[in-house]
């Protein structure tokens, strides 16, 4: 099962070997942000598109973080 999400979010081999509705839904994920930011990274060619990764984990990262303390302060009000 694992295998597949990370297949899924391009993490063992590209995402435009996956039908197009697929790889639109896997574009969503933070996982696959994660692993084309680090690829550009660690082989030395950042470009926008990478900016563009960090920009969507961030956003990612500032949304979870929300709605994990405002489940979080509804649970210790109530």
């Amino acid at each position: 099962r694992r295998v597949l999400f990370r297949s899924f979010a391009g993490v063992f081999f590209p995402l435009t070997q996956l039908p197009a509705w697929v790889s639109g839904a896997a574009w969503l994920t933070p996982l696959n942000h994660g692993v084309s930011s680090i690829r550009a990274a660690i082989a030395g060619t950042p470009d926008g598109g990478t900016l563009v990764d960090v920009a969507w984990l961030t956003a990612a990262a500032v949304l979870a973080g929300a709605l994990a303390l405002r489940s979080m302060r509804a649970r210790l009000i109530t």
